[in-house]
């Protein structure tokens, strides 16, 4: 018997980051994969019934339980007239979305993601953003090839911004890497987070990478991997 997976993807855009537009192609790609049912948390304002399409404010969070992977491509900022609202919503998603994990769910975060520089939602996927060089090529390696995520997956080159990120080698399992300043940088990895499974994908910074073929491939390993009960 198939179970069908629902899967909700975060895809809040910023002005430098497309994350919206960019989930659009995760989306059809999920679908395509018959990875399950896909809604989609985005940044524009809803227009009549949208039942796969929300907001942060418009989310039905009492709900999230109902999901088994949540796609984070970006910051879960809130936005709110007063700076004191603001971040109580953005309290009020991060407490959801860390509980949601905790207790058993999957959570893939790509990009973007490691620059919302939330204390919490930091030590759920392992680490943060420090820096990166400007967008050039560069040859993303495999360091775990027996990992479920990068089963299959060879060591591919993207048109990307390499992430450097401050992370506690020790608190997570590194599966892709690029060489940057004579060193190793991790480009992927996972880690547990209470029941929960969480992967973090570095690489994501536009159409460049998300129409990768390896790219995609890994994303959909890494939601596989992260919906399955631990």
């Amino acid at each position: 018997m198939t179970v069908t997976k629902k899967l909700l993807v975060v895809g809040l855009s910023t002005p430098s980051h497309l994350n919206e537009t960019l989930s659009g192609v995760l989306m059809g790609y999920f679908t395509a994969q018959q990875l399950g049912d896909v809604t989609l948390i985005g940044s524009s304002p809803t227009t009549g019934t949208q039942p796969t399409y929300f907001t942060l404010s418009t989310f039905p969070w009492s709900r999230l339980a109902e999901y088994d992977v949540i796609a984070i491509l970006g910051p879960l900022t809130a936005s709110a007239p007063e700076e004191a609202e603001a971040k109580a919503a953005t309290a009020t998603y991060v407490r959801a979305v860390t509980e949601f994990v905790r207790g058993g769910k999957g959570c893939v975060a790509l990009h973007l993601a490691a620059a919302f520089f939330h204390e919490a939602f930091t030590q759920m996927i392992g680490g943060r953003f420090l820096t990166h060089p400007p967008i050039q090529p560069f040859t993303i390696q495999v360091d775990d090839p027996r990992h479920p995520i990068t089963q299959g997956i060879p060591a591919f080159t993207v048109m990307d911004e390499l992430y450097v990120t401050d992370h506690d080698p020790a608190a997570i399992h590194v599966l892709l890497s690029a060489a940057y300043e004579g060193k190793r940088c991790p480009m992927a990895w996972v880690k547990p987070y209470g029941a929960g499974r969480v992967a973090y994908i570095a690489p994501g910074h536009d159409f460049r990478t998300f129409l990768h073929p390896v790219f995609l491939q890994l994303v959909a390993q890494a939601v596989r991997w992260a919906g399955q009960s631990t």
